[in-house]
């Protein structure tokens, strides 16, 4: 009791004299330190920023073009692989009749045939039939064309000879002579060579249509030999307006330069290096060096470059050194001003801080005070009593939070039963909508107690209360089998809704088909049709004929099943999968087919195997997984589907289910 008060208005305005005047000289101090520095390496800071700057730019740019010819060479690599599946797999298609080269298709991408060179009967039997089976490759390039409006011209140039191709301009053709000796061409051997996507340098198109690029890959024969290549003309004015419209300076630019030292546009020919840029030789070394970095010209220009991966070019920026120093020297002007400001504005600053302290402090601590009173009022459980707003201020929002704190308490205290109440009855209908699906799934084993040909066991646990994914196994009639397993995008509610409409989709569906794409590409226009959660599905569907053990199935971007057949270890089928269903509309569906003998067996499953993870953050993964299915392989389906299941969580722990875990086997034993 006897010791001295003191007042907070006193403290108040004697700290916030001392921390201006410390803070004012503080930051006066280094930033008059800070200025001098930067002043004596502002130049050699600047540069090296310029050079950053000038590498992200041109590195930047750099993946805009890579990402362009990534997909170009994707869809180069896509086309020759079906081609080549045409020569190792003819049974599965059909001869296509293919037109001769026709100028009234001029204007048109249409499928025509032609020759390399006079003397080639392409009409002669044996190569006509050749040609007509690679023609299939219309159904996959039509629905490409359709989309990739930068493409100009599709060509399939052969080792026997044909050529087929798609090209708008042959009216412009020479009737008379038909022929084009691709063989010598600079995309026929040189992809042959490359023995995959291979890219040729940049050029004008022959009928004026702008920059192109032709993409090519070679195909192959059943004996594993090259059949012929694949080529594809895109135009890149588009791309490159794109790379060279960097927003920079005035003086500064992007550009391309040929590994042959040309500089690439498409408005005029090519002109070397030395001549566009005027750079010296050493300069022209260091771009053309297949490096990324920076130079300083003989010229008084910086270049930055850096190669492009796939293509024979290389990504420049011209920056002029004037105008990279140019900030330097306007920064000397600049710092002597704010010195001379500086010493100016520390002084009046100073003066109207001491008095702005003794004002603050006082309107501070008297609303303080006052508030404190009211606050004692309603801490002592008089939630009835407001406070008074004396400003229009913070401490005037404060007393409005202690008056909006009062009403909250009084109605939280009315809110908490019901709350709780509430939480309770959410719960019990998250519980009743998990039965509710469960009850969808088939549950009852053995599923077939009177079929003797097969064997079927599943499970899903969802990782939420309800889950996205589903399995599903009916008899369409007596001889076949339908399977399904399915995986939703997304967790919860709304994947559980998109779930029961798929399935029950799907289901139907199957009734009344032979064909499981068919199937498919009908459920995937409806899911297209009502989507608004922008969710998809990705769908494995097999029909079993189970007298003869043939399997017709299709996959839609589903993971890869694993099949045991007769002595051997369960192998992945790793067959290219088709989009997944709800993602693209009007998509076409491949069906495969295997042959089961007895005693074989199929696991399907859905990624929340391989990808589930351990407290350690590591995955399950599809070693794993095939290590504990082959360990168990003579098991029966249960047996191997719940010890799979066991592995997992064994593996996973205490660690948090992070996607709905669901499996399914089928051992098939034929007729008995």
């Amino acid at each position: 009791m006897g010791d001295k008060r003191h007042p907070i208005r006193k403290r108040v305005r004697l700290i916030m004299i001392l921390i201006t005047t410390v803070t004012l000289l503080v930051t006066g101090v280094i930033g008059l330190v800070s200025m001098f520095t930067i002043q004596n390496l502002s130049e050699e800071v600047i540069t090296d920023q310029m050079k950053k700057n000038m590498t992200d730019i041109v590195e930047g740019r750099r993946r805009i073009v890579e990402a362009e010819l990534e997909r170009y060479s994707f869809h180069a690599e896509e086309f020759a692989d079906f081609i080549s599946r045409t020569y190792s797999s003819p049974d599965d298609y059909q001869p296509v009749t293919i037109p001769p080269l026709d100028p009234a298709n001029g204007g048109k991408l249409v499928l025509q045939l032609s020759e390399r060179e006079k003397g080639i009967d392409v009409y002669e039997e044996k190569i006509y039939h050749e040609a007509s089976m690679v023609g299939n490759m219309k159904y996959i390039l039509d629905p490409v064309i359709a989309k990739e409006k930068e493409i100009l011209t599709i060509y399939v140039g052969s080792e026997s000879g044909f050529l087929l191709g798609y090209d708008k301009n042959s009216d412009l053709f020479d009737m008379e002579d038909t022929s084009y000796d691709y063989s010598s061409s600079s995309w026929y051997k040189p992809a042959i060579k490359a023995g995959g996507a291979y890219f040729t340098d940049a050029y004008t198109d022959t009928f004026g249509r702008g920059l192109t690029i032709t993409c090519a890959a070679p195909f192959y024969d059943a004996g594993g030999s090259v059949a012929g290549v694949l080529g594809i003309d895109f135009l890149i004015g588009d791309m490159y307006e794109e790379v060279i419209s960097a927003e920079l300076d005035e003086g500064a630019y992007v550009f391309l330069v040929d590994g042959n030292g040309n500089v690439i546009s498409p408005d005029s020919e090519a002109l070397p290096l030395t001549e566009s840029e005027m750079v010296s030789e050493g300069t022209k070394a260091e771009i053309l060096s297949g490096k990324t970095g920076v130079t300083l010209d003989d010229n008084g220009v910086y270049y930055a470059y850096c190669p492009v991966n796939g293509v024979n070019w290389i990504l420049c920026t011209h920056m002029p050194q004037e105008l990279v120093l140019k900030p330097v020297h306007e920064m000397d002007r600049l710092i002597l001003a704010s010195v001379v400001f500086f010493v100016i504005f520390l002084f009046i600053t100073l003066a109207i801080a001491m008095y702005a302290a003794q004002r603050l402090s006082k309107s501070i601590t008297d609303p303080i005070i006052e508030l404190g009173n009211d606050a004692l009022k309603i801490s002592g459980g008089n939630l009835d009593y407001r406070a008074k707003i004396r400003q229009n201020d913070e401490l005037g929002d404060l007393a409005g939070r202690f008056n909006e704190m009062a009403d909250s308490l009084k109605q939280h205290i009315a809110d908490l039963t019901s709350m709780t109440a509430e939480k309770e009855r959410m719960g019990a209908e998250l519980d009743v909508a998990a039965r509710i699906q469960s009850d969808m799934l088939p549950s009852v084993f053995p599923a077939f107690p009177d079929r003797k040909e097969f064997d079927i066991y599943a499970s899903m646990s969802p990782a939420r209360e309800v889950g996205g994914d589903f399995y599903d196994f009916f008899l369409i009639d007596g001889n076949r089998l339908a399977l399904v397993i399915a995986d939703v995008s997304g967790k919860g509610v709304p994947a559980a809704l998109f779930m029961v409409t798929a399935m029950t989709l799907i289901k139907n569906n199957s009734l009344i088909s032979d064909s499981p794409a068919a199937v498919l590409e009908e459920v995937n226009k409806e899911l297209c049709a009502k989507n608004r959660e922008q969710l998809f599905v990705t769908v494995w569907l097999g029909f079993l004929d189970i007298n003869t053990g043939k399997m017709i199935y299709s996959n839609a971007g589903h993971e890869y099943p694993a099949i045991k057949s007769g002595n051997d270890d369960y192998t992945l089928m790793e067959l290219e999968n088709d989009p997944p269903l709800a993602a693209m509309e009007a998509m076409a569906y491949e069906n495969m087919t295997v042959m089961m003998k007895p005693g074989d067996s199929i696991f399907l499953y859905t990624d929340g195997v391989p990808e589930a993870k351990n407290e350690k953050g590591e995955r399950f993964g599809m070693d794993r997984m095939m290590a504990v299915i082959k360990e168990n392989e003579k098991g029966d389906p249960k047996e191997q589907v719940e010890v799979i299941k066991k592995a997992v969580y064994d593996f996973t722990g205490n660690a948090e289910q992070f996607d709905d875990i669901t499996l399914l086997e089928l051992s098939y034993y034929g007729s008995r």
